[in-house]
Parts: C-alpha cells; sequence; structure tokens
C-alpha cells in the first residue's frame, strides 16, 4: 500500500514537472501533425503544406468540420512546399463561425495525375493543460490538441 501511494506521489510530481516546463510553448508558434487548425472568433488560419515534387495546378480548400467548403485558393503550383494562411472569412466575405477547419488540397501534375500532400494546421499556443490520464494537451486557437501531436515548434 505504502509503495503505491509513494508510486502516485511521485507520477503526480512528474506530470506537474512536465506541465511547467511544457508552459514554455504558451505563445509560441506551433505546428500540428493533422490538416486541422482552429479558429476563434475575428481571428485567421494557417496552415503549413508539402507535396512531393512541383505541380501543374495546387487547389486549397478550407473545410468546416460538416465537410462543407467554406473558402477556396489557388496556390503557387511551381513551389514543393508552402504555408497558406486564411483570413477566417468564407467564400461570400463573412467572417467564419469559431471552430475547428482544415485544409484540403488538391494537386495535380503536368499529367493531370494526382499528387499526395501534406497539410499540417499552424497555430499559437494559449494554455496547457492536464488530459484524462494525466496526458498533456495544447489550448491552440480554440481546439485542444495532444501534446504528441505536435511536429514542429517554431521560436
Amino acid at each position: 500500500m505504502q509503495q503505491t501511494g509513494l508510486l502516485k506521489d511521485v507520477l503526480a510530481r512528474l506530470s506537474v514537472n512536465d506541465m511547467t516546463q511544457m508552459t514554455g510553448l504558451i505563445g509560441r508558434e506551433v505546428e500540428m501533425g493533422s490538416p486541422e487548425t482552429g479558429l476563434i472568433a475575428g481571428g485567421t488560419g494557417a496552415w503549413a503544406w508539402s507535396l512531393p515534387h512541383s505541380a501543374a495546378a495546387i487547389r486549397g480548400e478550407v473545410v468546416d468540420r460538416s465537410g462543407r467548403v467554406i473558402a477556396t485558393a489557388a496556390l503557387d503550383p511551381t513551389a514543393t512546399s508552402g504555408r497558406f494562411s486564411w483570413d477566417g472569412k468564407t467564400a461570400d466575405g463573412n467572417a467564419a463561425a469559431p471552430g475547428a477547419y482544415t485544409l484540403r488540397l488538391t494537386a495535380t501534375d503536368a499529367t493531370g495525375n494526382s499528387l499526395p500532400a501534406i497539410v499540417h494546421g499552424v497555430g499559437t499556443v494559449t494554455e496547457i493543460l492536464a488530459g484524462p490520464g494525466g496526458a498533456l494537451q495544447l489550448g491552440v486557437g480554440g481546439l485542444t490538441i495532444p501534446a504528441t501531436a505536435l511536429v514542429r515548434v517554431s521560436a
């Protein structure tokens, strides 16, 4: 019984230590291993993307969680990677509702073949949370993501 209590105490201290260390991410831009990003009221959305080689055409669609296309854009087909920033407005110029949005890229080469695109959501960390089982999570653009989903942190 004493060992179990001691183990729980050690694990709790480690969790607090991990959370304290993660506070250094607050205010920093992160790239997440998902094509989803969060939009807060009056905010913008951003994604990083990459292709295996340049394309003949690249079309980006901002999609809400229900699958509805909110906005579209043509991207530079000569680039093999880049960033897409969305002003948070729908195609008709109105502000989109706060929530989660995905960037869906359709890229084709000169012969019309589809190119696989990698898309990661980008945002600024606003909070650190202890999730289920003590797993650390990050508040980013109104979304809560597991800390394990990070693929890049900017200085």
